[in-house]
C-alpha cells in the first residue's frame, strides 16, 4: 500500500509543471476578466476528463473477492487528473493565450 502511495505522489509530482502552467494562465485570464472563456474551457476540460474518470472507476471497481476497490485506482485517478484534466485545461488555456483577444487596453 505504501508503494502505491509513493507511486501516486510521483504521478502528482510529474504533473506539477503542467498544473503550474494552467494555474498561471488561470490567473492571467482572471485578471483580464476573461471569465466567460474560462467557464467554457473548464466545461470542455471536464467533458474530456469524464470518460477517463469513468474508465478509472470501472477498472478499479470491486474485485469480486470482498477485498473492496483496487488500491491501484488511486494512482490511476491521479494520473487521469494530472494528465487528462490538466492537459485539457492547459490546451484550452494555451490556445487562448496565443491569441490577443483576451487582452484589454
Amino acid at each position: 500500500m505504501r508503494g502505491l502511495f509513493l507511486l501516486a505522489m510521483l504521478v502528482v509530482a510529474v504533473g506539477q509543471p503542467l498544473a503550474a502552467y494552467v494555474f498561471i494562465l488561470d490567473g492571467v485570464l482572471i485578471g483580464a476578466e476573461d471569465v466567460r472563456y474560462l467557464a467554457v474551457a473548464s466545461l470542455i476540460a471536464l467533458l474530456g476528463y469524464l470518460p477517463g474518470l469513468l474508465a478509472v472507476g470501472w477498472a478499479s471497481g470491486p474485485s469480486g473477492t470482498g477485498a473492496g476497490p483496487d488500491p491501484a485506482g488511486f494512482v490511476w485517478l491521479w494520473a487521469a487528473y494530472a494528465g487528462l484534466f490538466m492537459g485539457m485545461r492547459g490546451l484550452t488555456l494555451g490556445l487562448r493565450a496565443r491569441r490577443d483577444v483576451w487582452i484589454r487596453t
